[in-house]
């Protein structure tokens, strides 16, 4: 079996609470090939001293900070970008979520054995019981867009080949207000559907993930008209071909 190893993209922001359990549920995985680039997005509570203590010279995590704060897409932009290796798996996990068990790494490593496999997403649990919409696809001839205008089903835990990173541009991350789009996995993991193709993406009917329902900065509770204006942006954008290059 296929050792891979798995970049885990976190980006952070006020924190304090959670990122110890964020870090000690990926420290803790049966699978121990990974690498969790962890960027704060300038916080103003104890996120970055909670985050140190957490890692304790653990050099399988990376801690990046910013001289100001730019927001989740932003994060997500430097954790993926971070020295990473094209043969890796990207993995998606909130700072402020964790890994539902110590066996979330040692499943998707399972899944990409199937080299037609190219992205996975997973089902969750949410800390105040609201109930997970992931299911398996039902209609491979509908794209990722009409997926996300009518039933957005690609939850946590999201991963794909690493890769595929290739194919993304800063253009996909961009709002046309000249800022950041406020729904960062979103906008990551469309263009990444696209370029795999759905036929090429497994879902992983296992709880992966707790969505962190408690924290006051998800960013459908800060600023909910601004995410749905956001997620009508994704939708519009140009679409990705499928990935053609050789691998």
């Amino acid at each position: 079996m296929e050792n891979f190893n798995f970049h885990i993209i976190t980006p952070v922001y006020n924190a304090e609470s959670w990122i110890s359990k964020c870090i000690e549920s990926v420290k803790s995985q049966s699978h121990s090939n990974f690498k969790q680039v962890i960027v704060d997005d300038h916080s103003s509570d104890n996120t970055l001293e909670e985050a140190k203590k957490a890692i304790a010279g653990d050099d399988r995590f990376v801690l990046l900070t910013k001289n100001s704060k730019l927001g989740t897409m932003h994060g997500h932009m430097a954790a993926m970008a971070h020295a990473y290796n094209p043969e890796s798996i990207m993995v998606h996990l909130d700072g402020d979520d964790w890994f539902s068990s110590v066996e979330v790494l040692s499943t998707l490593n399972e899944a990409y054995q199937d080299s037609n496999v190219w992205a996975t997403y997973g089902n969750y649990e949410t800390t105040d019981g609201t109930p997970s919409y992931c299911k398996p696809i039902p209609d491979l001839s509908k794209t990722p867009r009409e997926y996300l205008a009518t039933n957005w089903i690609f939850s946590q835990v999201r991963s794909f080949r690493a890769f595929l990173c290739e194919g993304l541009s800063s253009e996909d991350f961009m709002s046309t207000d000249g800022g950041f789009i406020a729904v960062a996995d979103v906008a990551v993991f469309v263009p990444v559907l696209e370029m795999a193709g759905l036929n090429r993406v497994k879902y992983i009917d296992k709880i992966q993930m707790i969505y962190n329902r408690d924290t006051p900065n998800n960013d459908d509770k800060v600023n909910r008209s601004l995410v749905i204006a956001h997620a009508r942006e994704v939708i519009m954008k140009k679409p990705k071909q499928l990935w053609k290059k050789e691998r």
